[in-house]
């Protein structure tokens, strides 16, 4: 799976949770003269894994993969939302 996360000033710190959840992924600077913290990731998992990882960790606004998807097949997204919600519900 491949994503591009913006993260601004936060980069240090979703890089270190990426890295301390998915220590086998590749993590590259993708920051240029318009767009400042921002880095590409790549990890092995199904691309349903990571929408799920990035929800409960609360950093799926930051991913260009997960905002297209959620834009452009939302019927999609939806089950995998719920599911997230449905957990935190039950940690109540």
């Amino acid at each position: 799976m491949n994503d591009l996360m913006y993260c601004g000033d936060a980069e240090k710190e979703i890089r270190d949770m990426v890295l301390n959840d998915y220590p086998e992924s590749k993590l590259e600077d993708a920051s240029d003269f318009i767009h400042e913290g921002r880095f590409s990731v790549e990890v092995t998992c199904e691309e349903d894994d990571w929408y799920i990882w990035v929800m409960r960790k609360g950093i799926h606004n930051l991913s260009l993969n997960w905002e297209l998807e959620r834009m452009e097949h939302p019927e999609r997204m939806k089950p995998l939302l719920m599911k997230v919600l449905e957990e935190q519900s039950n940690d109540l």
